[in-house]
């Protein structure tokens, strides 16, 4: 499966030039609701936002994200991403064993639930599998709105970043890059990828395609 990261020309240009990328944070993410299910607890007597909860903040503080749509033909994809369609869009193919999870957008909106009490024995017993329950089944389900992106998720531990200034970075996963979209609006062109290409140390064959818009559709071919 390929899918897509929607970048602007200046951070597009600088992930292929450096080969890593930013790596987002759960708590900055564009929309507040993002990665705050509700935490039940006494049989669903309570209920608390993850936000309050002491393990949360730990999970919080501790791994990151990056995100990629499964889509390149939606044009508001690329007005909200890549910068009104002046950006690049990566394509990487990834095996369903590589750990990207996919989104869920629920019909009735309803935040994601966790059982508290259950994950408190979770921690106890197996904390690698409480904290895998919480990223599958928590951080994986966004409003019926969001259903556009086609979004698919990759969850990282920070520690195994580089931090720079006050953001972390990780290596772009260049072995799995299959094409480079060039934005309807880019000034990029594909010599200037390829120049780029060229300093890199491992030999990739990428697919660098300009992107057009569709003459009888609402629709961006790439």
């Amino acid at each position: 499966m390929i899918v897509y990261r929607y970048l602007s020309e200046e951070f597009g240009l600088l992930a292929l030039q450096q080969q890593k990328w930013k790596i987002g944070r759960l708590l900055e993410l564009n929309d507040p609701l993002d990665c705050q299910p509700i935490l039940l607890r006494n049989a669903g007597a309570e209920e608390n936002l993850a936000s309050d909860d002491p393990y949360f903040r730990e999970i919080y503080d501790s791994i990151g994200i990056l995100c990629y749509c499964s889509g390149i033909n939606d044009p508001v994809i690329w007005s909200h991403y890549a910068d009104s369609h002046r950006g690049i869009a990566l394509g990487f193919e990834f095996k369903t064993t590589d750990g990207l999870l996919k989104i869920e957008y629920p019909k009735d909106d309803l935040r994601a639930h966790l059982d508290g009490d259950d994950l408190d024995r979770w921690k106890k017993e197996n904390y690698d599998e409480a904290l895998l329950k919480v990223v599958s089944d928590a951080f994986t389900k966004k409003a019926k709105s969001w259903e556009y992106e086609c979004e698919y998720r990759h969850f990282i531990y920070l520690k195994g970043c580089d931090m720079i200034g006050s953001h972390y970075f990780r290596g772009i996963p260049l072995l799995n890059l299959r094409r480079i979209i060039l934005g309807v609006r880019s000034h990029v062109s594909e010599s200037d990828v390829r120049r780029i290409m060229n300093r890199w140390q491992i030999q990739c064959n990428v697919e660098i395609v300009k992107a057009q818009t569709d003459p009888k559709s609402y629709r961006i071919t790439a």
